[in-house]
């Protein structure tokens, strides 16, 4: 897992959806670790041709977490059509916790349960999805993280036309390595469900 750090940006690095998408993890100016969507899951034909009509929310997604040395810590899994749910694996291949999306227009939730099917954390949003609370087991009062989606004015054109926007974390000093691996998949699927849509 990672270590625990109390400011994190999540960057996508993938500039057409036709492409394998990457997210860098940084903490500050350090790469952390990268969520990449697997080969198998970028060149199915199927998905392709549900993303090529518009259809990407119904498309299966496998992506998996690296540290910065490229080794593998985690894998989540989006079976294809109208599943709102995204498994959680360990490195071993193990179920861990389960992520169920309702990523409507007028409002946004995404909880995430563990094997048991108790609430381990939710995140709202807020601002038309730009910003996302996230709290412990559901509970207003124990505020975990906020996420943000960030824009970032860029000098020159090319720049601005080849870079993407970025989701910044900032997470509570009590956070548990586990919980900011449950967090870290949150801005991953938004991109790919809202933002990237």
């Amino acid at each position: 897992m990672f270590t625990v750090h109390s400011r994190l940006e999540v960057k996508p690095q993938s500039l057409y959806k036709s492409q394998k998408q990457q997210f860098t993890i940084r903490s500050g100016e350090t790469l952390i670790g990268m969520v990449e969507e697997t080969v198998e899951s970028a060149s199915s034909w199927k998905d392709q041709l549900l993303q090529l009509v518009s259809l990407h929310f119904l498309s299966s997604k496998n992506f998996c977490v690296t540290n910065a040395k490229a080794e593998p810590l985690a894998a989540f899994r989006k079976k294809r059509g109208l599943n709102q749910k995204v498994d959680l694996f360990d490195q071993h291949g193990n179920w861990m916790a389960v992520l169920e999306q309702k990523l409507k227009f007028s409002s946004q939730r995404l909880s995430v349960r563990d094997t048991a099917g108790r609430l381990l954390l939710t995140a709202e949003g807020r601002n038309g999805s730009l910003v996302f609370v996230v709290y412990a087991e559901g509970d207003p009062a124990f505020k975990l993280s906020t996420i943000k989606k960030r824009s970032i004015p860029y000098p020159t054109t090319k720049e601005a036309l080849t870079s993407m926007d970025h989701y910044e974390i900032a997470n509570d000093s009590a956070l548990s390595e586990f919980q900011q691996l449950l967090i870290l998949m949150i801005p991953v699927i938004v991109f790919d469900q809202l933002h990237n849509a």
